[in-house]
């Protein structure tokens, strides 16, 4: 929301939970570390700092499928994606963890949601389905 609207008051509230995962990190929780990540690169691409926000998002994805929270992976993916897609206009890599997010959703049981995430950006890999109006798609023999 931070990022979305530019209200102080939710980076304030994104800090304090960052400030709260990083000290249950320090103390030893091992079921933080990958919300800590995710957290993480959400702080620093709303502070533009991209290839921060990068590391990241891809430590948050390999915490969360090595620890075992699917969900949370999933999530992660459909983040990174949104942040390829929308800040670093990496179309191609976008698609590929978009459609690892829907594949995790599916995985974990979130069907409504892997389908969500497919209908919103299943055009970023699927080149039989329909590309949203007003994009241009090139072809090979054009």
């Amino acid at each position: 929301m931070a990022q979305k609207t530019g209200k102080h008051k939710y980076s304030k509230c994104a800090k304090n939970a960052l400030k709260l995962l990083k000290s249950w990190t320090e103390k030893g929780n091992p079921n933080v570390t990958h919300c800590e990540s995710l957290l993480e690169a959400e702080f620093w691409a709303m502070r533009g700092r991209k290839y921060v926000a990068k590391k990241h998002y891809n430590i948050a994805i390999v915490v969360s499928a090595r620890g075992g929270f699917i969900h949370c992976a999933a999530l992660a993916n459909e983040r990174y994606g949104e942040f390829l897609f929308n800040d670093m206009k990496d179309r191609e890599e976008a698609g590929f963890k978009l459609k690892e997010a829907a594949n995790l959703y599916r995985e974990w049981g979130a069907h409504a949601k892997a389908d969500q995430v497919s209908a919103k950006y299943g055009y970023l890999w699927d080149s039989s389905s329909q590309y949203p109006s007003g994009i241009l798609v090139p072809t090979l023999f054009e």
